[in-house]
């Protein structure tokens, strides 16, 4: 039996919710979003908590309630969840901050390259067979990292399934159309890298809200 009522997340109603956890880290995610302390990587570190920790457990029977709750998919909680232990990795393994690789990948990157079984061996290759190093993937967007990363599968071989079969993967709903989602991540970076301005200029409350929706429109079109 589901806890609470099926609706979308809002600030007002996330205080009928039982777990004090999840209301602090949806609470962050909100923020993340809305201009306040925004940051895509906010809202991936929340969607990280609450699902490493299950923290949706005790007002959602299952993770896919959960994702209708904040308005997205089982999939792309993963892909987040995803992104954020790949930075701890790479944090761990290359001697970076984790506000360094955060500056160096945005999410959408950080979970294609997740994807990868042998990272160690993609790095030598970056070195050795490309014009690039590990920290090259700064400079590259999202979609260049996507084409990269399938041409090093390409040719050793070594590709994690799930980064390009999620689509047809219906055994399991938490990796289901991953891949698909990944665009809409840079898509929302630039998006909301405009509406706050750093891109220069005021940005009309109308037009943001009006992107807003196009956006939740998009990621209709993904998940459907």
């Amino acid at each position: 039996m589901e806890k609470k009522k099926m609706e979308l997340m809002t600030m007002d109603n996330l205080n009928e919710l039982n777990s004090g956890q999840l209301k602090k880290e949806l609470r962050n995610m909100l923020k993340a979003v809305s201009g306040v302390n925004k940051s895509t990587w906010a809202y991936a570190e929340s969607v990280y908590w609450i699902m490493h920790d299950e923290l949706f457990k005790l007002d959602f029977e299952t993770a896919s309630n959960f994702a209708a709750y904040v308005g997205t998919s089982p999939a792309t909680l993963t892909m987040y969840k995803k992104a954020v232990e790949f930075t701890s990795y790479i944090a761990a393994e290359y001697e970076y901050t984790s506000n360094g690789v955060k500056d160096m990948l945005t999410v959408g990157k950080a979970y294609i390259l997740s994807t990868i079984e042998d990272f160690p061996a993609f790095v030598e290759w970056l070195k050795n067979d490309t014009e690039y190093e590990i920290d090259g993937l700064r400079v590259m967007s999202d979609k260049m990292v996507k084409e990269i990363v399938k041409e090093f599968n390409a040719i050793y071989d070594t590709a994690d399934d799930t980064a390009d079969d999620t689509a047809d993967d219906t055994a399991d709903d938490t990796v289901d159309g991953s891949e698909n989602a990944a665009p809409y991540i840079g898509i929302i970076e630039k998006v909301e890298n405009y509406m706050s301005g750093e891109n220069g200029g005021r940005v009309p409350d109308d037009f943001k809200q009006m992107v807003k929706e196009l956006i939740s429109e998009y990621v209709s079109v993904l998940e459907s």
